[in-house]
């Protein structure tokens, strides 16, 4: 195995962790956004935009319930994670799902904080993080 496909490997992960409730392009929206925080703020490591404590809570914070859950490659949705993976990690496929979102947020989650981190910084501040996509239940912001 090459490093790129480990780290592809915990990209899928990160994706189905974080989104499989919204189907394949909940998932496939995840990715496209993983890259572009990989590149715009870790110069290009995907493994750092993925492990850096907060950015995916599923993968980095102890006692989020989804760091235990592991996708199964068979589950057609997840599947179909897996054959994107390639394109979406080398940058050939366009992303015609996120317009461009650095954060997501299920804003009608039981578990959305109001007056939390993500509320103050980016729902506060809509002339700095407009949205810009919805995918299911999760809205995607600049």
């Amino acid at each position: 195995m090459k490093i790129d496909d480990y780290i592809k490997g915990l990209a899928c992960e990160t994706a189905v962790r974080e989104e499989e409730r919204n189907g394949a392009n909940g998932m496939l929206g995840v990715l496209f956004l993983l890259r572009r925080r990989a590149q715009t703020w870790y110069g290009g490591d995907w493994f750092k935009a993925i492990t850096t404590h907060g950015q995916f809570s599923s993968m980095t914070i102890l006692g989020d319930a989804r760091t235990v859950y592991y996708g199964d490659p068979r589950e057609p949705k997840f599947a179909k994670v897996l054959d994107w993976v390639d394109s979406i990690f080398s940058g050939v496929a366009e992303d015609k799902l996120t317009g461009g979102g650095l954060y997501y947020a299920d804003l009608s989650s039981p578990k959305f904080e109001k007056g939390g981190w993500f509320d103050r910084n980016i729902l506060q501040k809509p002339d700095e993080h407009g949205r810009c996509a919805q995918i299911g239940s999760t809205t995607y912001f600049l």
